[in-house]
């Protein structure tokens, strides 16, 4: 009976050994995998609604707004995927060109016809009109452009260089030779740096010609209030928009400024949200549901916003003047004003105007380090 009984406990013994096992590797590979749950505990701040989504397909031409497209890590579906390069004779080679260094980039449009799957770009006075598919394929491409290095902000990078014939009309316009360059996926990746490097976002991300994210959300309710002190100045004219700013998604927002600590963001629809209350701790990048955004940095602004996007005259003194005396907030660069959240997507898929917008984490430190130093 005794021999019955000890053979029964060591039995229980090696059973509940080989379980404690199981549980102990089970939890050491939990804890190496990359998987981040959303955090329970969100911030105190209301959700806030998409006004309106605007893509700029051609770096520092004027964009249009669109009531949904793709949400890509790489960005908005068609934005900064082409760039008008010349040729640096000092230095051989190919440079990016923008509203920097000529405002009447400005005055170049762009639309997408949805007939013909290409990108238009026109100028009102003088008429010009030039087209490219919008979704080159790889023979197209092979057929109609070039592989060329081309240098943006200090680092070169592969494009597809369309003929000097097809831009003729747009080199006469801006007064010197420009040649319109190509992105896409078809050419090696140009990664993120600064702050979108792998060391701090935690992933290797990759964007077209945009300067350094993916993604430039604002919102109306900072604008509001700028454009409030705007208006003091008696600088300024009815028709300033938050379009001076050149942003991709643009929030109704809550209260002025609050997204300056922000730091990871959800957008969803609102038919899914009694369905995402009830997984807080599953990936959305797994159920596809929802979308979640990284906040690397603010984004620290030159004097574009200072360039009329409809007349490209630019104002000498606004609105630079006013946000150098109260948004030079950053302690990553103090010369410069912040307006708006450089945001890096995890996951992609259909983003529409009235989803909603939620903050999921903020940060008190954020610090701007500049992509071209990196």
């Amino acid at each position: 009976m005794d021999v019955e009984i000890s053979l029964q406990l060591l039995v229980a013994a090696l059973l509940i050994f080989v379980l404690s096992i199981i549980y102990l590797r089970r939890a050491l590979t939990t804890s190496k995998s990359t998987y981040r749950p959303i955090p329970v505990q969100r911030p105190n701040i209301r959700p806030t609604t998409i006004v309106d989504l605007r893509v700029y397909p051609v770096k520092s031409c004027r964009g249009f707004s669109v009531k949904s497209t793709n949400l890509l890590q790489s960005g908005l579906e068609l934005d900064r995927q082409w760039m008008f390069v010349s040729w640096d004779m000092k230095q051989s080679k190919y440079k990016f060109i923008t509203i920097r260094g000529d405002s009447k980039m400005t005055l170049i449009n762009t639309s997408l016809d949805d007939k013909t799957d290409e990108l238009v770009l026109t100028v009102d006075d003088p008429a010009i009109r030039i087209a490219v598919p919008a979704y080159p394929t790889e023979e197209w491409l092979r057929r109609n452009t070039e592989r060329v290095e081309a240098e943006i902000w200090g680092r070169s990078t592969e494009t597809r260089m369309f003929s000097e014939k097809l831009t003729e009309e747009i080199s006469l316009f801006l007064g010197k030779d420009v040649r319109l360059a190509y992105k896409g996926t078809h050419t090696a990746p140009r990664f993120l740096r600064g702050n979108g490097a792998p060391q701090f976002l935690g992933r290797q991300q990759s964007l077209g010609f945009a300067d350094m994210m993916p993604i430039l959300v604002t919102t109306l309710a900072s604008w509001s209030e700028l454009h409030s002190r705007l208006k003091v100045t008696g600088n300024i004219g009815d028709d300033w928009t938050i379009e001076r700013f050149r942003p991709n998604i643009i929030l109704q927002g809550n209260i002025p400024w609050e997204e300056d600590t922000w730091k990871m963001l959800r957008i969803y629809s609102k038919a899914h949200t009694e369905t995402d209350a009830k997984s807080r701790e599953v990936d959305p990048a797994a159920t596809g549901r929802s979308f979640i955004l990284d906040v690397p940095s603010r984004c620290l602004r030159c004097q574009v916003p200072n360039v009329d996007p409809n007349t490209a005259q630019k104002n000498k003194e606004q609105p630079w003047n006013t946000l150098i005396k109260y948004r030079n907030i950053d302690g990553g660069n103090k010369h410069k004003p912040a307006f708006g959240m450089l945001c890096c997507p995890r996951n992609e898929g259909r983003v529409e105007v009235g989803m909603q917008l939620e903050v999921l984490d903020t940060v008190n430190d954020h610090f701007f380090l500049s992509p071209m130093k990196a």
